[in-house]
């Protein structure tokens, strides 16, 4: 991987940190996550992996699907990327998939 490549993806994943920073200020106290407040945080997740073309899961981009989740109780989401989506081709990045990943 060349040095662009590199740069790249690590000015990407800290723009991405930088937007996420402050969503869920959380520690692990005692066994137990908790926040800023003293607040013990239960998260209730699931796990989205596209391991083929598009390289990410289409029904996430479906706001009735989504709104759902969040009705039955799913408070988190672990969220896969394929690098395949990301550089598709030697020095060439899809930026549009980056975009719907951050979406």
């Amino acid at each position: 991987m060349k040095l662009q490549s590199i740069v790249f993806v690590i000015t990407y994943f800290f723009l991405f940190i930088i937007y996420c920073h402050g969503s869920a200020n959380v520690h692990v106290s005692d066994s137990l996550i908790v926040d800023d407040s003293g607040r013990v945080r239960i998260y209730h997740g699931v796990n989205f992996v596209m391991k083929g073309f598009p390289w990410y899961p289409p029904e996430l981009l479906d706001p009735i699907k989504v709104a759902n989740l969040s009705q039955w109780g799913i408070n988190f989401i672990r969220l896969g990327m394929m690098w395949a989506g990301v550089e598709p081709q030697p020095q060439k990045y899809n930026v549009t998939y980056l975009n719907i990943m951050k979406q």
